[in-house]
């Protein structure tokens, strides 16, 4: 977590694409947890907002952000990598994802979610598969976002 109170995913130094996509999938986990009497939106004073803020910021409203250098070891001989920037590769990246962590956060909760708003403005009316790219990642999430989340 950033001195601004944004919060920095792991994939933010790899690409856009796996950041945006961990937001997505966060929401989706988020949503069944509540379903079923849990509340993992509100994690650690609302961690997972503030890494959608700072993913919204990076990507939707394309101002700059904080970025802490990111080393992990993989493999079998545990080879250290490092990410000392935040990519810019897939920069602007869009997906069905900020619709529900927005009418979340501010709506149910009535917190600030500047850049999830944003998101989600921009992103109305979420698409389905395969609106968001030909391969994989256009596949990843549903977009049932603005018809099932969208209060406002």
């Amino acid at each position: 977590i950033h001195p601004d109170n944004l919060g920095q995913m792991q994939e933010s130094g790899r690409d856009q694409g796996h950041a945006t996509l961990c937001i997505a999938l966060l929401g989706v986990i988020c949503e069944i947890t509540r379903n079923q009497g849990d509340d993992f939106y509100s994690f650690d004073d609302n961690r997972i907002l503030k890494a959608v803020e700072y993913t919204a910021k990076y990507n939707v409203a394309r101002l700059g952000v904080d970025f802490e250098q990111y080393s992990w070891g993989s493999g079998a001989n545990c080879q250290q990598n490092t990410h000392t920037i935040i990519s810019d590769n897939g920069r602007g990246s869009l997906r069905p994802m900020y619709e529900m962590m927005y009418n979340h956060y501010a709506k149910r909760k009535g917190l600030q979610a500047t850049y999830a708003e944003m998101g989600a403005r921009t992103g109305r009316p979420e698409g389905g598969g395969g609106d968001y790219g030909p391969n994989s990642g256009g596949f990843d999430q549903l977009g049932f976002g603005t018809l099932m989340y969208t209060l406002d």
